[in-house]
């Protein structure tokens, strides 16, 4: 691919392996985390931060960041991983670049080989990320593409 491809950008993916998994009692990143893997010409383990952490909702962002013409204008829901987001959520959880907990329980944990410090964001940071998420998407639904 890449000899015939060299100059296009790789990315993969997965799902939540919540349903077959092969521990009896995996932690929360190995039941929840999904793998990203970017693989292309220019791509190197410095593009995107130590710091950075993100859902699905991050990855059209990142990609367009990565292969979009410069200073090309889009809007997402979520923030590009090369620009170092802090934090994803979804319904059920939320992640750092440090941590992985679920929501409305005491349940979280250090990420594995995570190079920052074990440190739970705020409840309340964490739910107004989630609400910010769920409103725009209530007004794109309800108001279209016209912002």
């Amino acid at each position: 691919m890449q000899k015939k491809y060299p100059d296009s950008l790789f990315a993969i993916t997965g799902d939540h392996a919540d349903r077959v998994n092969i521990e009896p009692n995996p932690s929360l990143f190995e039941r929840y985390a999904v793998p990203f893997i970017l693989y292309g010409k220019g791509i190197t383990k410095s593009l995107i931060p130590d710091s950075a952490a993100g859902t699905h909702l991050s990855i059209t962002p990142t990609l367009i960041e990565l292969i979009a013409p410069k200073d090309f204008e889009y809007y997402s829901l979520s923030a590009s991983l090369t620009r170092g987001h802090d934090m994803g959520a979804n319904h059920e959880l939320w992640i750092t670049a440090g941590s992985i907990g679920k929501l409305d329980t005491p349940a979280s944990e250090q990420l594995p080989d995570s190079k920052t410090s074990y440190s739970a964001p705020g409840r309340e940071t964490i739910q107004q990320y989630i609400d910010s998420i769920r409103a725009l998407s209530w007004w794109r639904i309800k108001n279209g593409q016209s912002i």
